[in-house]
Order: C-alpha cells, then structure tokens, then sequence
C-alpha cells in the first residue's frame, strides 16, 4: 500500500495540471486534493464497488466534492450530492459554481427547489419528498453524500437484501403494508388475530433515495449506480453491524446462510462466524479508502474494525457461555 508521499511521487506529472485545471483565485487545490481526485476519478470510470473518501476537518472534502462534479461534468454524467443540514449544501454548491459547473439546488432549508441542471446538490428530506415530483424524471449516474457517517448502512444492506419497494420502504414499521397477502392503505383497519399482517418497511430516508436512484440508474442505463461518500475523519458507521455490508450479492449470501444454517445453539457461532468472514471479504476486497489529512493522506485495507469487531463478539461469547456454565449457590 502506498503512503500519501509515495502516491504524490508517483503523480508528479499529473498534479500540476489538475492544481491549475481547479485553482479559483487564490485557492489552490493541495497535492493530496488531487491524488484523490486522480484516484476517485479512477475509479467512476473504471466503477466496481462503493468506496468512501474519509478526510479531517479542514481537510477540504467540499473542494473535493467540487472536483468531482467537475469530471462528472466532463463525462457526461448527472451527478446528486446529498446532505443532510441546509448549510452543507450551500456549501457544496457554492464550491461546485466556483469552478464554473453549473448545479441546481433542491433543499426546503434554503428556499429551492430545483432540478434543471444535471448536477442536483440536494438535502435529504427534501430529496426524499420530492422523488416522484420534480425529482420524478431525474436519474443521476454519481451520488455523492457529504457527512456520510449520518448514513445507516445496515438499513440499506437489508433493504437491497429483501429487495425492498420504494411503497414498502416509505410505510413506516406500525403501519400495515399487506394484509392477507393485499397491500392496503397505511390506515386500513385490520385484526392481527384473524388476519396476516405484514409491516412497512419503515426505512430511513437515506436508504429509500439510495434505492430508488439505484434502480432507475439501472433501469434507463443498465449501469451500476456510483456510490461514493465522503465521511470526517474520526465519525464511525451506524454500528458494527454494517461490517457486513458489502454489495446486495454478498448480503444475500449472508442471509441465506442465516436462514438455512443457523438453528438452536449453534445460532450465534454460526451468525458470528458468517458476520467475520463477510467483515474480512469486504474490507479487504470490496472498499477503498481515501484518508485525507492537512498533509498526508493514504489508502488503506480496514482490517482494524475488523479485529475490533472480532473481538467483541469473542467478549460476548465468552459471556454467554460462562453465564451458562455458573452453578448457582446453594
């Protein structure tokens, strides 16, 4: 793996035109802004797996997101950058219209609505309520999500798992979805003791315009959706359960595994072992990491969460297995 110094050497020919490519005024992009640029522009065109870039404060993540949709730009490609506060996504497209790309902006916190140009730099609420109105015909190649830390990634592994409806993922979880196998209408009277009663799915917004993107990206493209976000150095994911969120084949495989495997006493080594081996196949196989600094930044395989991860559950092993073997005192 390649230090932050290493990559720079290696892109010495490079940098100094992507630097004056993206310097407004004054502002000049630093050498390791542009390694993640050459490495995350890479990787769109070339486009596997998500992967997230994972900077420090100050780190300029926004001149990076800016970046971006300059080469989406280039490419052709629509692009949404979604936030969660009103004041990130000022921000973002005040950075992105600094370097002449033009974008709309489609957030209630700042008073607009508007999808017109192909790079859309949205809020999350307002992005979710507006999917099927003005944002009905909009179908974005990039998604770029700014605080991605705010993103529950184990509630978007399990509605790609159960391939999920947008109806379904929007009925929140103490409103009924199917009754007797019908869907209903979320106040449609029912009696859980003589009919089947099914749930929505109650999603976060996150992962219900996670979803629908990724299908009408596939549906008018038959392309994978590009999923790339950006997270502040020392933020963690939702819970050590998104560990096993590496792409909606391998968490298939983990659920049926689950399902056909795992009974009786055996439920939690097996459920334990599953979670680790999924843990190792997509850190080390399925996810690169950008990790800005003020001056360096490296790529990097995460098997420390792993081991983290491995260790709690050895804990807690451990702890079952002693509360059942403790005699009590006569």
């Amino acid at each position: 793996m390649l230090t932050i110094e290493q990559q720079i050497e290696a892109y010495a020919d490079k940098i100094p035109s992507i630097q004056k490519r993206f310097t407004v005024g004054n502002i000049v992009p630093y050498p390791y802004q542009a390694v993640a640029y050459i490495e995350t522009a890479k990787r769109i065109a070339n486009y596997e797996h998500p992967f997230y870039i994972k900077a420090s404060v100050s780190a300029g993540k926004t001149i990076m997101i800016a970046m971006l949709a300059a080469q989406c730009k280039t490419m052709n490609l629509p692009m949404m950058v979604l936030a969660r506060q009103a004041e990130i996504v000022k921000q973002d497209s005040e950075e992105i219209s600094n370097l002449d790309v033009p974008n709309s902006v489609y957030c209630a916190g700042l008073g607009t609505k508007a999808a017109y140009f192909p790079i859309v730099v949205g809020s999350e609420g307002t992005v979710v309520n507006g999917l099927f109105k003005m944002l009905g015909d909009y179908v974005p190649s990039v998604l770029a999500i700014d605080e991605c830390h705010q993103v529950d990634w184990q509630d978007l592994a399990e509605a790609i798992a159960n391939d999920e409806s947008f109806e379904y993922m929007s009925r929140a979880k103490d409103k009924p979805y199917r009754v007797n196998g019908e869907i209903v209408d979320a106040d449609y009277p029912y009696n859980e003791k003589f009919e089947t009663v099914e749930f929505g799915g109650g999603r976060t917004q996150y992962t219900i315009v996670i979803i629908e993107l990724m299908r009408r990206c596939l549906q008018k493209t038959g392309r994978k959706f590009r999923i790339m976000p950006y997270i502040r150095r020392g933020e963690n994911f939702a819970s050590l359960a998104t560990l096993v969120l590496s792409s909606a084949v391998s968490f298939r495989s983990y659920r049926k595994t689950r399902a056909s495997r795992v009974s009786g006493a055996s439920r939690s080594r097996t459920l334990t072992q599953t979670t680790l081996s999924n843990s190792v196949r997509w850190f080390r196989q399925s996810l690169v990491t950008l990790r800005p600094t003020a001056w360096a930044m490296t790529c990097q395989s995460f098997t420390a969460p792993v081991r983290t991860a491995r260790r709690i559950l050895a804990l807690k092993t451990c702890a079952r297995w002693r509360r059942k073997s403790t005699i009590p005192a006569k």
